[in-house]
């Protein structure tokens, strides 16, 4: 498998080459030429698969053998969970009898994020270490990937992280994720600003080819395409799990901020997998007002109870206009230039009818995230974050757990992280050894001023990072 841009430049790359770029040389994301076949049979082979083996039947469809031999490739896989705080992985929590709710949050960070970035950092090291090289990834966070990437890098030298949050929109735990990490190689910054703010340096920065390529920068947030396609796999092993019959049809309910997560299921949809994906915002809403208005504008965001999806512009969502377009870059282009220009963005139709034909949306405001959690612990016992309360919300509010058989909303963090909004909504803290661990490690961060030059701070950082790897002998760069 190759992988090109989704702004319609003729160049193919190597997996290898796509974590190591950020973005194509024409602006574009990078996603595989095709979108692989998984046939009932397939589904019906897997059905009784572990976590971990359809994330390995998921890569090797993407993944060449060439890059990475098969065995190889189960090796990386199971060295990347071996740190998950259950042997499972992940599991379904059962909420009814037709609602299910898939655990995606017992990695290190206690957050969903990790489930594809453990995978991200032991690729990136196994490349690394053939190249005899380094890499720099320049994370934007709006709370948990920054956590989740600064985790994933511990041990591995060949990479470094450098983290950059909002600091009054993201949950103290959240931030504590990213400052109690002692290893040399994740540099964190509390910026004084919104995820806007940050975005918009991370894409100045990442844009500026010659800087990138002197210093073997990168990302690990989910524009890198390994995010995507280890996604894939939640929603292909949530649908084994919840079908009764392979071929029935399963609704899944997803958290929605940047939208990596959604256009993971968008290509399991594409893919064959028989699922309803419904993509749920808070009321920062572009995603919601594209899909189903055919509508959206640049708008500032709003600080929320899920801070994780307060976000501008999903991000993803270029990914796919790309999918519904037949990857049409003209039409990418057009559309994502439109909208950062801060004009009112519309979509072709025949591109938001086939977006409408396989994904559903809505919004749930403060009030809708309050009362799904208050009523998942007061009828169930059961506590959620914030972000995973918008897909349960959905869920009572629109009647799917009487409409449909099988339904599973994905629970994107856990609830422990969050134990000022659990304070908020009236119910008691969630105990977490982790949690506990964490409030008594030291902390280590920089803080970027509004007033300050954040670019120049940056990327002197980055500079720096670059110096100390040619220090040590490992100054091979990246072609």
């Amino acid at each position: 498998m190759k992988f090109r841009s989704t702004r319609g430049s003729d160049q193919l790359i190597t997996f290898e080459e796509t974590l190591l770029s950020a973005y194509g040389k024409d602006g574009g994301m990078w996603m595989a030429e095709r979108v692989p076949e998984i046939s009932l049979e397939t589904l019906k082979d897997w059905k009784h698969l572990s976590y971990i083996e359809v994330v390995q039947k998921v890569v090797a469809l993407h993944v060449s053998e060439d890059e990475i031999p098969y065995k190889e490739q189960e090796e990386l896989l199971n060295r990347a969970y071996q740190k998950f705080n259950i042997k499972e992985v992940v599991k379904m929590a059962a909420l009814t009898k037709q609602v299910q709710v898939m655990e995606l949050f017992h990695g290190e960070s206690m957050a969903f994020k990790d489930l594809a970035m453990c995978c991200v950092s032991e690729f990136l090291q196994y490349f690394l270490e053939k190249r005899k090289s380094f890499f720099t990834a320049f994370i934007a966070t709006s709370g948990d990937t920054g956590g989740s990437a600064a985790y994933s890098v511990c041990g591995k030298p060949n990479i470094d992280v450098v983290v950059l949050y909002p600091q009054t929109f993201v949950s103290e735990i959240q931030a504590m994720m990213m400052t109690s990490i002692p290893d040399d190689n994740v540099h964190v910054y509390a910026v004084e600003g919104d995820m806007m703010d940050i975005d918009e340096l991370m894409i100045e920065i990442l844009y500026d080819k010659e800087f990138v390529a002197n210093n073997n920068l990168g990302t690990m947030n989910s524009i890198t395409f390994c995010r995507l396609m280890v996604q894939m796999a939640h929603h292909i092993w949530a649908y084994l799990q919840a079908a009764k019959v392979i071929g029935d049809y399963v609704d899944i309910v997803v958290p929605t901020g940047g939208a990596g997560n959604i256009t993971a299921c968008f290509l399991a949809q594409l893919s064959g997998v028989p699922i309803r994906a419904h993509a749920v915002t808070n009321i920062n809403d572009c995603f919601h007002q594209i899909v189903t208005n055919n509508s959206a504008k640049l708008a500032k965001v709003k600080k929320t109870l899920a801070p994780a999806m307060d976000i501008s512009f999903p991000g993803n969502f270029e990914r796919v206009i790309w999918l519904a377009s037949n990857q049409s870059g003209e039409i990418v282009s057009a559309a994502i230039n439109t909208f950062l220009n801060g004009e009112e963005m519309h979509l072709p139709e025949f591109v938001h009818n086939k977006i409408q034909k396989y994904m559903q949306t809505a919004i749930i405001d403060q009030e809708g995230i309050k009362s799904a959690m208050l009523k998942c612990y007061s009828e169930h016992k059961y506590f959620v974050c914030p972000h995973t309360a918008t897909a349960l919300s959905y869920i009572f509010t629109r009647n799917l757990d009487k409409d449909y058989k099988n339904v599973v909303a994905m629970a994107t963090a856990h609830p422990a992280k969050f134990p000022e909004i659990l304070e908020s909504v009236g119910l008691p803290p969630v105990p977490s050894t982790i949690v506990d661990g964490i409030r008594k490690q030291e902390k280590r961060c920089l803080k970027l001023e509004k007033d300050s030059n954040w670019r120049d701070l940056i990327c002197k950082k980055i500079v720096d990072i670059t110096a100390k790897h040619q220090a040590n002998n490992k100054s091979l760069l990246c072609n």
